[in-house]
């Protein structure tokens, strides 16, 4: 029994050398051809570690991924970098049970400020699109500055602020001594919204409906934990002329189940909303946004004579 023990290590001991002299070959063949400049890569692209900063990585775009054991995978969107990495990762029997053991749980206190001066509003946009495909909205600080900002001038609604930055926590970087009775009002309200909506938005499953493929439009929603409540989110940036009716097709509700909107008499079917979709109205301004809260009411049936 000792003897097939000591037998056992000594194999592992060996696939382990194997994997190491094998990922140091492709690091030190890396390496000479970087050296050597027999790259193919353009003088314009250049080869960097995949776990720096976040704000090394600020407006760059990929190209290709390559592993320790020297495979590359082309990646030209960072969608397909992160997808990339997960499905190596899941991959490996030992990578996947941590992966599994991480699920829910969010390690360290560091916070990485992504976006520290005030940008067109496609890209906060942008950020907390690519931010949420790895980070959960209960880990991303999202704040309001005051309007007009004093950096850019710009004037965006509050209501399409505070629905931007309803993707994750909510927080408000203005002063409030400094702003009109109207708008003190409008942010109590937004303010009140976003308590009720928070459980959906931080605990919920968030489907990404709209985004960096359209430009022009973002869209997402929440569903609450127990499928009851669903919280829906669109914004445009830009409005334009002579356009057709829009509509947003939802996903993941239940085809048969009934859903009231907030405030509304009218019920819609899980079939309607996922087939037909809501209508986001006649847009006539540059940074538009609307929010709908649904609550699950019940399973509909539909009765016809026979």
């Amino acid at each position: 029994r000792d003897r097939d023990y000591i037998e056992m290590v000594e194999k592992v001991r060996e696939e382990l050398l194997q994997e190491m002299n094998r990922r140091c070959d492709a690091l030190i063949r890396n390496y000479q051809e970087e050296e050597q400049g027999i790259s193919s890569r353009p003088e314009n692209q250049k080869r960097i570690l995949a776990w720096v900063s976040p704000a090394t990585l600020k407006g760059k775009k990929p190209v290709s991924l390559t592993f320790g054991s020297g495979e590359t995978i082309a990646t030209p969107t960072w969608k397909k970098v992160v997808q990339t990495i997960l499905k190596h990762c899941n991959e490996q029997p030992d990578m996947h049970e941590r992966l599994m053991q991480l699920r829910g749980k969010v390690f360290g206190r560091q916070r990485t400020i992504l976006g520290k001066v005030p940008e067109e509003m496609d890209v906060p946009l942008q950020m907390q699109y690519g931010s949420s495909l790895i980070y959960p909205p209960l880990v991303m600080g999202c704040h309001v500055s005051e309007i007009p900002n004093h950096q850019t001038g710009r004037q965006e609604s509050l209501r399409t602020r505070t629905a931007v930055a309803s993707l994750g926590n909510l927080g408000l970087e203005l002063n409030l001594s400094q702003i009109s009775e109207e708008e003190k009002r409008q942010i109590k309200e937004e303010v009140a919204f976003y308590k009720k909506v928070r459980p959906v938005v931080q605990f919920g499953m968030l489907y990404r409906l709209k985004g960096l493929q359209s430009g022009n439009e973002f869209a997402w929603m929440h569903i609450s934990e127990d499928e009851k409540q669903i919280l829906v989110t669109y914004v445009q940036i830009l409005a334009s002329p002579n356009t057709v009716s829009k509509r947003l097709r939802l996903t993941g509700l239940c085809p048969d189940a009934g859903y009231q909107e907030a405030g509304e008499m009218h019920m819609y079917t899980g079939r309607e909303l996922m087939s037909i979709g809501l209508s986001p109205g006649k847009i006539r301004t540059d940074a538009y946004s609307r929010q709908w809260l649904f609550k699950r009411v019940e399973e509909s049936r539909l009765l016809l004579d026979d």
